[in-house]
């Protein structure tokens, strides 16, 4: 029987990704923190990388000679391996945003546990809330359903409900090949609206498959440079706890509208 399948067997899960952006960009003083992150996470993150900025001129030189530059601090990544050397988690400081990356999940509460963690931690070991506050979080939640059986037989009719509120119905005639992209805002707590955006696509390559990649983007009311106030709240400020349950919720609402019952029954979630 043709179907399709979900991508590690009891969920769909490629990558859920859960990140919080400061307001400006990280410099050269979280290198001075660096050593201490590496060690504090060596368990966790056995596998440490830093990431180098560079300076690239381009075009014609100047008259007079420039001062030497060289390669300045930008940011770090922390890896936890599988046995087939491929990552199983990452924690990356790049930019202006901390991300955490999963790439094996087991259940949102204990996912959720560990980002938490995660973030407390290493907020607190490079100390730059103070001067640079955060003013967004991003959940992203990455799924994919392997085609079994027949190539030309695949289509967006095995795995989606009829009409779903997410997708042009022009996909469902479109055999095996096909992409679908869309943005819009909506309230995620309180009265805030944060802004999501969902790409779904059917490929042939590396395998016959469907991902469903959805992202959400939370814009706080004011930035926030207390650690406290990020994770327990505050008056007019939910905290990320919060913030990351609803944007979860919201996540698992589009799954159940896209989704027919049987995969949802697979997977675990109720329609």
């Amino acid at each position: 029987m043709a179907e399709y399948l979900p991508f590690a067997g009891k969920n769909a899960i490629v990558e859920m990704a859960v990140g919080i952006q400061f307001q400006s960009q990280f410099d050269s003083r979280i290198g001075a923190a660096v050593e201490v992150i590496k060690s504090d996470f060596a368990k966790d993150f056995p596998k440490f990388e830093p990431l180098q900025q560079f300076t690239l001129n381009i075009g014609a030189p100047f008259p007079f000679p420039a001062a030497p530059s060289s390669p300045g601090f930008a940011g770090f990544i922390l890896t936890r391996v599988k046995p087939d050397s491929s990552p199983a988690r990452i924690l990356r400081a790049m930019g202006n945003t901390v991300s955490i990356h999963f790439m094996e999940y087991d259940s949102w509460q204990q996912t959720k546990s560990k980002a938490i963690d995660y973030f407390d931690r290493c907020f607190r070991l490079m100390g730059v809330m103070a001067e640079n506050p955060v003013v967004a979080v991003f959940m992203r939640y990455i799924d994919r359903f392997t085609f079994d059986g027949d190539l030309q037989a695949a289509s967006a009719g095995l795995l989606f409900r009829e009409n779903p509120t997410f997708l042009p119905s022009v996909i469902f005639n479109s055999g095996n090949l096909w992409h679908s992209n869309s943005g819009w805002y909506e309230v995620l707590i309180g009265e805030m609206k944060a802004l999501n955006n969902l790409s779904v696509m059917g490929v042939l390559q590396p395998t016959p498959s469907i991902t469903v990649d959805h992202t959400n983007v939370y814009s706080l009311p004011k930035p926030c440079n207390s650690s406290v106030e990020l994770f327990d709240g505050a008056q007019n400020q939910h905290s990320v706890i919060a913030i990351l349950d609803r944007q979860h919720l919201a996540n698992t609402i589009i799954l159940k509208n896209l989704l027919n019952q049987t995969m949802l029954d697979t997977i675990g979630l109720k329609g």
